[in-house]
């Protein structure tokens, strides 16, 4: 599965997409349980981090949804490799919009976060369109 470039979100004013991140892995990709819901996420400069927040469209049932799995990729702007994505970790799933700040995050660098709900047996839900941003 691709990652179609019109998947970036930008909320800042700051934001700067330099160029589509590479594939998700083929195995992050099985959508086992078609009846999660597709997060919908941004991502933002927030104090001496980043932030990543998401939510799901209005009136979507959320009973199945046990947690949620952030994922990210950074490139650099005169970077000419890709890196992997990376699995960041789990967050059990609370009322939405939720969020996490990461810090130590590097200057120049661009960013790119995917989020995807998992339910109660681990089993992934769709990925979400990919929030992009570089650090100032």
């Amino acid at each position: 599965m691709t990652i179609p470039s019109q998947a970036y979100t930008s909320t800042s004013a700051s934001v700067q997409i330099l160029r589509q991140p590479p594939p998700f892995p083929p195995d992050w990709c099985q959508l086992v349980d078609p009846s999660l819901p597709q997060p919908q996420v941004s991502a933002f400069i927030s104090g001496s981090g980043v932030k990543v927040q998401w939510t799901v469209a209005p009136g979507v049932n959320l009973s199945t949804v046990a947690s949620y799995e952030i994922f990210s990729y950074h490139e650099a702007i005169n970077d000419p490799g890709p890196s992997p994505w990376t699995r960041l970790g789990d967050v059990t799933s609370l009322i939405l919009p939720m969020s996490v700040t990461l810090e130590k995050m590097l200057k120049g660098k661009t960013y790119h976060f995917i989020v995807r709900a998992m339910n109660a047996l681990r089993q992934p839900g769709p990925l979400s369109k990919a929030a992009t941003l570089t650090v100032p």
